[in-house]
């Protein structure tokens, strides 16, 4: 195919922006094509006035938006845009425009032309945007949920953090979504954002009541030591056993949560201390490793985990017949080693407190609501914002001045709400708050008695309501019932 072929076969052509100042306001641009040579183009138009015919009839750079007149998106100047011809074979009349792409979200503030087509095979030369989502869909941070719109949500982005996003059976209008946008750093939803949400639910959830329960919870805590018994010669029948108690401490945290065991191994003990002990007989054997045991039961040194040997342990569970007398051996003295001899553990396990054994719990009282769903539909509407105002046109508050909005149709300015909205507008007032107050007072009204006519009344009324309450009460009254961050006028 010839390249003329090719041209006239194009739908898109790239141009960028030079002028945006629309004299009509009707979203026109002034550009140039990639491929233009706008100063052949200028000394090809007879007379060309470069003061006066700018914007006019004979302008060859006019771009009509190819968006209705009713959603305004202009481009800046030095962006880029894709244009469209009626008839690529007639230049420069019924052209078009429409906004180019961006290589980020981050950077839909502003973005030059040269690097605004990074995503189309003439930008391959630039490196790629950083993605905000993982390729299953998952955001990298999950601070940057909610930031842009989600597929399938339908949504009008501002060039910074104001946008109109519009779901199935919600409507949001936010600005400050986000604190900045940074094409090399993943975007952060802004809490504190101020928005109107309208929202639509399909079910109605009402509390039917409470669920009251006590919950045991974990006390979790650091494991002090580990000890550990042995005996050298199980197998002697003289009744004569040797052997030692180690006792071992923690180089790093080890919790009292741990799956604990007989044969579980511990890399990071460091031995603290060794009990010998020689020719004892099996009860003075015993008697020996629940003494230390018992020495370490106590608020000081725990809580400690304790054991037989892995090797005694394999005596206990050996059943080769024959090993028949040290399997009895070590049976009889881990069946009988305990830290106290009313302990419902023996053998192994652990100490938590003194006296206290095994895993700890502290019970906590709950009260969980008995929630129900019906099918009754439900709708909301919330405005939030650090500061809320909800002006009329037509109300004045007494001895304040009258709201002047004249010069505010395209906004208010922060200046306009500190030094002069806040001065003209009142508190809201919150209705339980303020409720409190009046049946303390009309308490006191009810019940007061005086000592003696014409005498103040007592301070407490029969009914136990009293003055300093109501005097408290209204003390606090600035901050309790009046809301100063929410303002009428």
């Amino acid at each position: 195919m010839p390249d003329s072929d090719l041209i006239l076969s194009k739908i898109l052509f790239t141009g960028v922006v030079f002028d945006n100042q629309d004299p009509m306001l009707l979203g026109r641009v002034r550009a140039s094509g990639l491929t233009d040579n706008v100063q052949s183009i200028y000394e090809g138009i007879p007379d060309w006035n470069p003061i006066e015919d700018p914007w006019g009839p004979r302008d060859p750079f006019v771009y009509l938006s190819l968006l209705p007149f009713f959603i305004s998106q202009i481009p800046k100047v030095d962006e880029l845009i894709q244009i469209i011809y009626s008839n690529p074979r007639i230049q420069f009349s019924n052209q078009f425009y429409i906004q180019g792409p961006f290589s980020s979200p981050m950077n839909t503030n502003f973005e030059k032309n040269d690097g605004a087509d990074q995503n189309l095979p003439t930008g391959i030369q630039y490196a790629p945007s950083l993605p905000i989502k993982n390729k299953n869909g998952t955001y990298k941070d999950s601070k940057s949920f909610g930031v842009f719109p989600e597929p399938g949500d339908n949504a009008l982005l501002g060039r910074k953090s104001a946008d109109v996003v519009v779901k199935e059976d919600e409507l949001l209008l936010r600005a400050g979504k986000t604190l900045y946008l940074n094409p090399n750093e993943l975007p952060v939803a802004y809490t504190r954002r101020s928005f109107i949400q309208l929202t639509q639910f399909r079910n109605t959830k009402q509390t039917q009541g409470f669920n009251k329960y006590t919950k045991l919870n974990q006390i979790i805590q650091s494991v002090k030591y580990l000890i550990e018994y042995n005996i050298f010669n199980p197998e002697n029948a003289q009744n004569a056993f040797t052997g030692e108690i180690n006792v071992y401490s923690f180089t790093s945290q080890v919790l009292t949560d741990d799956e604990f065991t007989s044969t579980k191994s511990y890399p990071n003990k460091a031995l603290k201390e060794v009990i010998p002990f020689n020719r004892l007989t099996m009860n003075e054997t015993v008697a020996k490793i629940n003494s230390v045991l018992e020495a370490y039961n106590d608020n000081t040194n725990t809580p400690y985990f304790f054991r037989p040997s892995s090797s005694l342990t394999a005596l206990q569970n050996n059943q080769d017949p024959s090993f028949l007398v040290q399997k009895l051996n070590a049976t009889y003295i881990i069946t009988n080693s305990k830290p106290n001899p009313a302990a419902n553990i023996k053998g192994s396990g652990l100490v938590f407190w003194k006296n206290a054994y095994g895993q700890q719990y502290t019970p906590e009282k709950v009260i969980e609501p008995i929630i129900d769903y019906t099918q009754t539909p439900s709708s909301y509407g919330v405005v939030g914002a650090d500061n809320v105002y909800i002006l009329s046109h037509k109300s004045k508050i007494p001895n304040k001045t009258k709201i002047n909005l004249d010069g505010t149709l395209y906004g208010i300015s922060q200046d306009k709400f500190v030094d002069e909205l806040f001065n003209q507008t009142s508190s809201s007032v919150r209705g339980e708050e303020l409720l409190q107050l009046i049946n303390l007072i009309v308490q006191f009204l009810v019940g007061h008695v005086h000592p003696f006519h014409g005498l103040p009344p007592v301070p407490v009324a029969t009914n136990g309501s009293d003055i300093p309450s109501i005097l408290n009460e209204i003390q606090q009254a600035s901050q309790k019932i009046l809301n100063g961050n929410i303002r009428i006028n």
